[in-house]
């Protein structure tokens, strides 16, 4: 496992392990060894930037020469994470080609058995072990619906008690804040990610939407590649809170994006996806739910009133509403149209804007 510090101006997100990446077979590398650490040069005098596990898959960038390690100086850059960090790990550590399929025969998952029971209840294994087997056995459009609602249902129950598994080796002075490494979690809970929220302080799992992706990828219904797509192009790969129709300014809050095109655009990619399939429906209003909801509540706008108010004229002309969708719709844009107090536009004009937070 591993930590990553991205910062989108006030945001800070923790990645705590490295998801599998699934490219290519001859691009990728497969760790051999446990608590395996992630340089940040090819030498071991360099900063730290994480751990990895056994059977975890690395994308690999490029061979480099660095410090010589029991007689080799052979080095790989590698890319982890879903926003394509780059760190280095010495070859020893590190099976490629033929060795790498020899070790994947051979390895066992089980061997983590001990940390697993260590962090979840037997009856939260229970739900662990469904859902990879739901998961690993997805061979229609249908059963990849199946296996991200079960995750979903689980997801809050299992952040829960991995939190509180991670505040008391904090209290108990165990680990230093942001270095639980628990990379190896991903044989268990595939297409899963951990990251730290609240200003760095909660622990919590979160979809890595590109496991789903490959897998959607598989099934014979090209829908659900679709609709995996359009999820990440939303929420990112590892699926975070701030959807892309909203700009993160801080921790807790920030601009709405209305006027840039982008409400308008996913409205249409929804619409068009409810209409051509039942797959993933109740999850796609309930983000079209979202989007209308940031519309009519939202404080601070990055965009000028203008091309605010030129959106919405589109969505109530391009996109079928319910009556009442369109009624809240007809007033918001009244409310541009006369500017109440409470309303911030063009909050991108920083020096200018009227916008505040926290």
């Amino acid at each position: 496992m591993n930590c990553l510090c991205l910062k989108k101006n006030l945001l800070i997100l923790f990645l705590l392990f490295v998801p599998v990446i699934f490219i290519h077979a001859d691009d990728y590398g497969v760790i051999t060894g446990n608590n395996v650490r992630i340089r940040s040069e090819a030498s071991t005098k360099s900063s730290i930037a994480g751990e990895l596990f056994k059977g975890m898959k690395v994308k690999i960038v490029e061979e480099v020469k660095g410090e010589n390690i029991l007689g080799s100086e052979k080095w790989y850059k590698i890319t982890h994470f879903s926003f394509y960090e780059e760190g280095f790990v010495h070859s020893k550590f590190l099976a490629l080609g033929n060795e790498k399929e020899a070790f994947l025969k051979t390895f066992n998952k089980n061997q983590f058995d001990n940390q697993l029971k260590e962090i979840f209840s037997a009856k939260e294994i229970k739900k662990i072990n469904e859902f990879e087997a739901l998961f690993q056995n997805i061979k229609t459009a249908e059963d990849l619906e199946k296996a991200f609602r079960l995750g979903k249902k689980n997801m809050d129950g299992l952040s829960e008690t991995l939190d509180q598994y991670y505040q008391k080796k904090l209290s108990s002075k165990k680990i230093e804040e942001g270095k639980l490494y628990i990379g190896w979690i991903i044989h268990y809970l595939p297409a899963h990610a951990s990251i730290l929220v609240a200003e760095g302080t909660t622990l919590q799992f979160t979809y890595f939407l590109s496991d789903f992706l490959e897998k959607a990828k598989t099934t014979k219904d090209p829908v659900d590649e679709k609709i995996i797509q359009l999820l990440i192009d939303i929420y990112g790969s590892v699926e975070y809170y701030s959807p892309s129709w909203f700009m993160m300014t801080w921790d807790y809050g920030g601009d709405s994006l209305l006027g840039s095109g982008i409400h308008l655009k996913l409205l249409k990619e929804i619409e068009s996806l409810v209409l051509s399939s039942r797959l993933f429906s109740q999850e796609l209003l309930e983000i079209q739910k979202n989007i209308l909801t940031d519309i009519q509540d939202s404080l601070n706008y990055h965009e000028t009133r203008e091309a605010i108010i030129k959106e919405i004229k589109q969505i109530l002309g391009e996109i079928k509403l319910t009556s009442e969708q369109k009624k809240q719709l007809e007033q918001r844009l009244k409310d541009f149209e006369n500017p109440k107090k409470e309303l911030n536009t063009n909050c991108k004009d920083y020096e200018n804007s009227k916008c505040s937070y926290g």
